[in-house]
């Protein structure tokens, strides 16, 4: 009535299934020999257990990893500052123009890859909040205590200044963070 098979889990044959002899409970009794002899044929002729798929489909919402580059990349373009006086609590911390919040970057975003990307599927903008709390350092509002005037021009210095005048701008704004 059934077939052989090799069991995938033990490895071992399995030998065919044959009707045997009427149960004690008296299933013979409520349906007939000829039924039971069909639906033990029925369950029998599927065959080998099919194979255990769970797992082995690719997702249809994966996201590659140009997707994730460029959303990163989006996000690696706006303009950030540091912060003066809570450099010592979080040191790599940055903050974005307080104009700027996740949902007009992610309005940015669409419009930006339509822009250079035609045709490309964009993010969805869970992820995009997502990659742009978990990948970067960025704050959508400065702390009420911000960079002081004096900071402010050493930069201003630092970008303008000759290759020898950098390291006596350097050494002169390490001291003055030293002091604050």
């Amino acid at each position: 009535m059934g077939e052989a098979y090799v069991s995938r889990s033990t490895g071992r044959q399995v030998q065919a299934r044959v009707m045997g002899p009427p149960c004690a409970d008296g299933y013979y009794d409520k349906i007939t020999l000829p039924i039971a002899t069909v639906l033990h044929r029925e369950f029998w002729a599927i065959g080998s257990p099919r194979e255990y798929k769970h797992g082995k489909h690719t997702p249809v919402n994966i996201i590659s990893d140009a997707q994730l580059e460029r959303a990163m990349q989006h996000i690696h373009s706006f303009p950030s500052i540091t912060s003066h006086y809570t450099q010592a609590k979080s040191p790599h911390m940055r903050y974005l123009e307080s104009s700027l919040n996740r949902t007009k970057m992610y309005r940015l975003y669409t419009e930006w890859m339509d822009l250079e990307y035609p045709g490309e599927q964009v993010v969805r903008e869970s992820y995009y909040i997502k990659v742009f709390n978990t990948k970067f350092r960025l704050g959508s509002t400065p702390p009420r205590t911000d960079t002081c005037s004096r900071c402010d021009q050493y930069n201003a210095q630092l970008i303008s200044a000759t290759e020898e005048d950098k390291a006596r701008i350097q050494e002169e704004y390490e001291a003055h963070k030293d002091m604050a």
